[in-house]
């Protein structure tokens, strides 16, 4: 779904139901997407600013990308948090959140992380993130 520019109204960062460690409780995950996108949220932000994702496995991040972006089937922009500590992996997170179907991917560069090696300012960091993306970044 194209994101609307400027996005506008209310877009909830959605928490990630676990039924452990490294299993999606996908009942519970599909109805609090259905919740969010009938309440009347404008877009949805997974895997971002709730702090989870860098605890989850890069397999149950691609997992929750796919069933949000399914579920949502286009009624809603679904936008995917990137960030990670690796800037290829961030890289590979963006590419994988286009090919599902997110509207947006959204990062904050690691400062803490090694990742900065790759870039010293934000706007480098960004700018190269998106110059190696073989797929729109938007």
């Amino acid at each position: 779904m194209t994101l609307p520019r400027p996005i506008r109204g209310i877009i909830p960062p959605v928490l990630t139901p676990l039924s452990d460690r490294d299993t999606l409780d996908a009942a519970a995950f599909d109805r609090l997407l259905e919740h969010l996108i009938t309440g009347g949220s404008s877009a949805l932000f997974i895997l971002g600013s709730t702090g989870e994702a860098p605890g989850l496995s890069y397999r149950l991040r691609r997992e929750v990308i796919d069933r949000a972006c399914a579920h949502a089937a286009q009624r809603v922009p679904i936008l995917v948090g990137i960030t990670d500590t690796s800037f290829v992996e961030s890289l590979r997170a963006a590419e994988y959140a286009a090919k599902a179907g997110a509207s947006a991917r959204g990062h904050l560069r690691p400062s803490y992380s090694a990742a900065t090696l790759c870039a010293a300012t934000p706007r480098a960091f960004t700018t190269t993130l998106i110059a190696s993306s073989t797929r729109s970044l938007a």
